[in-house]
């Protein structure tokens, strides 16, 4: 069976922003928890920043959920915050996804 391009797209998995131009849930609730061990471990974005080298500006934007994280940049969120990559999805419920 051959399908088509157009359906082809349609069953595609979209991640990027929302179709209204907003970031995907999955990026907003994966920067909220950044910011929330962030703060408990009382890190400025400013040192965070510092510390991943790169500036506060895309810590916020991170955190917003504006900008995508890596795998890799994941991975050093991490080790600075000292929680593993799980803890970044631990408690989403199945509407974010």
């Amino acid at each position: 069976m051959v399908v088509s391009t157009e359906q082809s797209r349609k069953n595609k998995i979209a991640r990027g922003r929302t179709s209204e131009g907003a970031p995907n849930p999955i990026d907003v609730y994966v920067g909220c928890r950044i910011r929330e061990r962030r703060t408990f471990l009382k890190i400025s974005q400013e040192e965070m920043g510092e510390i991943l080298g790169i500036s506060y500006q895309q810590i916020q934007k991170y955190e917003k959920g504006d900008n995508r994280i890596s795998a890799s940049r994941l991975w050093d969120l991490a080790q600075v915050l000292e929680v593993s990559v799980e803890y970044f999805f631990a408690g989403m419920d199945k509407e974010t996804v």
